[in-house]
């Protein structure tokens, strides 16, 4: 059998949810999320910690966008991060660009992990 880097077992995160409540440009928020507890790091959610988050909460994504800077995509060149956004009866998935900086009613998940199992 091939040998994979996939990590082995069942991770166990944390979530985060951080609003900053005014513009915040992307690199402001990825060290802000990293400088909130040196002791036990918080780090920018990826892709999958996103998806899971908004299928645990769904309606927390019809209030408000939320972002993860922890999965960046080039497209045509340009850097995008994973947004959860939704209106009335619609969950959205969208990537939005790095660059554009985020109001103040966006959200930024972050996650830690809190355990393995084999």
């Amino acid at each position: 059998m091939p040998k994979t880097n996939r990590p082995a077992g069942i991770f166990h995160f944390e979530p985060k949810v951080f609003h900053f409540n005014r513009y915040t440009p992307s690199e402001d928020a990825d060290e802000i999320i990293k400088a909130d507890d040196r002791q036990t790091p918080w780090e920018p959610a990826k892709i999958e910690g996103l998806l899971a988050y908004g299928a645990k909460n769904p309606e927390e994504q019809r209030k408000y966008p939320i972002i993860g800077l922890g999965s960046v995509a080039k497209v045509r060149g340009g850097r995008y991060v994973p947004c959860l956004d939704g209106r009335d009866a619609e969950r959205l998935l969208d990537l939005i660009w790095w660059g554009v900086g985020w109001v103040g009613v966006c959200r930024f998940l972050a996650v830690r992990k809190l355990s393995s199992a084999p």
